[in-house]
């Protein structure tokens, strides 16, 4: 009835995929454009393995289910997971609704897919939104862990004013009406949803410098100051005024770009990615909360009927009347490296800074593995001190966050318990 196939190379713009995402329920980051996107990054600037997973119907070759994934190292792990690297906020499959029936009743798919793909050590599906029946079906072994955090949304009912009463407390109103009195006395304000390249190409090195002053102590982590990263991001803007899929929008004080805002639209819903603001110039007037409010305000006489604010839990989302919706991981562990990695996953909410190397691999090696601890010499293997500095930083709360892409290591036999 279907056919399956892996592809390292997979055209996201082709027809049949536009169609079968049209038809899909998949999120704004499962778009041909962003995945096309994704898919030149990764060739250029990661050494990941990109990995495409289709399934058609055999008699009509129809396009029913896609996956976009990748293999990567991180340290001495294996890792497959959803094509991320940092650009998506959203994990889903993209499969046709009305074939979802005919796919979860075979049986052997969990089995032919397996057979397709790469050896890896630990599947890790981060960031899923909403229970995802065909991942759960490919993967029925994976464990659904909490990922820690949640996604943020505000609904849009009737105009714009009707949203504010309702969702704005009476103080945060106020205060905003202040913090844009102030603004004004600092020049003229005003909001505008950008509709040139080259005004977009402006707002993006206001916005990447604003993020710098925000985040100068964490430069190395700011995912928006890598200059290919920058690129694009800018040229998605740029791709959203032709199709409607993204919005910039900016907050000018008098002759200064204040404020930057970019976000993707998708079904009639605004999903807010990147927000910038001067505080080094304006930090006291609220300018990144005035500009979204106008945002907001504009959405609404457009049409749009929900403000994602993505992932992440920082405290400005409630202060629009947001609903959170808790994110979750799957993961399954392959082989025993795997299952030091899921044990690290589920230590995650402890605090381990005291631990010895030795106390780490022994909360995370399989009962069989932990003899080797008992052989001085063990933990001076390098593979396996590497495996326990992974562990470290994941039960700190930081296992497999926002991709930093360590150089690739030789693989670890577990035999021998040397590098191979």
């Amino acid at each position: 009835m279907f056919d399956y196939q892996i592809s390292d190379h997979f055209d996201y713009l082709a027809p049949d995929f536009t169609d079968l995402f049209e038809r899909s329920n998949a999120s704004a980051f499962q778009h041909p454009q962003w995945l096309t996107k994704l898919q030149s990054y990764m060739a250029k600037h990661s050494k990941a393995e990109g990995i495409t997973l289709t399934i058609r119907e055999q008699a009509t070759g129809r396009l029913v289910l896609v996956l976009p994934m990748l293999r990567r190292r991180k340290g001495v792990l294996r890792i497959l997971e959803f094509a991320n690297l940092g650009f998506v906020d959203y994990a889903s499959s993209i499969y046709d609704p009305t074939r979802l029936h005919f796919l979860l009743q075979q049986k052997d798919l969990p089995k032919r897919i397996a057979a397709l793909l790469p050896a890896y050590d630990l599947l890790w599906i981060k960031h899923i939104q909403t229970p995802d029946l065909i991942l759960s079906h490919l993967f029925g072994k994976a464990e659904r862990l909490e990922a820690g955090f949640s996604s943020h949304r505000t609904c849009f009912n009737g105009s714009f004013e009707d949203w504010q009463q309702k969702n704005m407390s009476k103080k945060r109103r106020g205060n905003l009406r202040r913090a844009r009195k102030a603004l004004g006395e600092q020049g003229s304000v005003s909001t505008r949803l950008l509709e040139c390249e080259e005004e977009i190409e402006t707002a993006f090195k206001a916005l990447q410098a604003f993020r710098h002053q925000r985040f100068s102590n964490q430069a190395q982590n700011e995912w928006i100051q890598d200059p290919e990263v920058c690129a694009v991001y800018i040229e998605l803007a740029k791709s959203g005024l032709k199709d409607g899929t993204a919005r910039t929008y900016q907050l000018m004080v008098g002759e200064d770009i204040a404020a930057v805002g970019f976000g993707l639209c998708h079904r009639n819903d605004f999903v807010y990615l990147l927000p910038g603001a001067d505080y080094e110039n304006y930090a006291r007037f609220s300018p990144g909360l005035v500009l979204l409010e106008d945002m907001i305000k504009s959405l609404i006489n457009d049409g749009f009927c929900g403000f994602d604010f993505s992932i992440g839990d920082e405290a400005y989302k409630t202060k629009f009347g947001t609903r959170a919706n808790a994110i979750h991981t799957l993961a399954k562990a392959e082989t025993w490296l795997g299952q030091c990695a899921m044990a690290a996953a589920r230590l995650m909410k402890n605090r381990t800074d005291n631990m010895s190397k030795r106390e780490l691999l022994a909360l995370a090696l399989p009962p069989k593995k932990k003899a080797w601890l008992d052989k001085p010499a063990m933990l001076q293997n390098d593979a396996l001190a590497c495996v326990a500095d992974q562990l470290r930083p994941a039960a700190d709360n930081r296992l497999l966050t926002r991709p930093q892409y360590l150089e690739v290591a030789t693989p670890l036999s577990p035999q021998e318990g040397k590098v191979a």
